[in-house]
């Protein structure tokens, strides 16, 4: 997506401009790149700057947080599945030792019998 800037404006007055179409961007690109297995999701550029928003992977669960609310506001009712099974992929991955740890030890163990 292309974003035009004007001479008087900066780029958070581009992207407040276009708001909506901002945070549904954001939410598709990061949900195909998860879908995709990619490092980073490339969001838009803003013209005549040519600068380039991409999300990384690191951000990807905070992207898909932050832009939940909007999502819903907006009634994108498949998109926020989608959102809400990434996240919930994303928080379960961040665990997942953790609770893979926790479900090892909690295995009952034999019991020898005594003779």
């Amino acid at each position: 997506m292309i974003l035009k800037r004007r001479e008087d404006e900066t780029l958070n007055d581009v992207i407040t401009r276009h708001g909506d179409i901002v945070h549904l961007k954001v939410a598709r690109a990061v949900c195909d790149a998860l879908d995709a297995g990619e490092e980073r999701a490339y969001v838009l550029t803003v013209i005549p700057d040519h600068y380039e928003l991409f999300c990384t992977k690191s951000n990807y669960k905070d992207s898909l947080i932050l832009n939940l609310p909007y999502i819903e506001e907006l009634e994108e009712f498949e998109l926020c599945q989608r959102i809400q099974n990434w996240i919930s992929k994303l928080k379960y991955n961040e665990y997942k030792d953790l609770i893979e740890k926790t479900e090892i030890t909690e295995t009952p163990k034999k019991s020898k019998k005594k003779k």
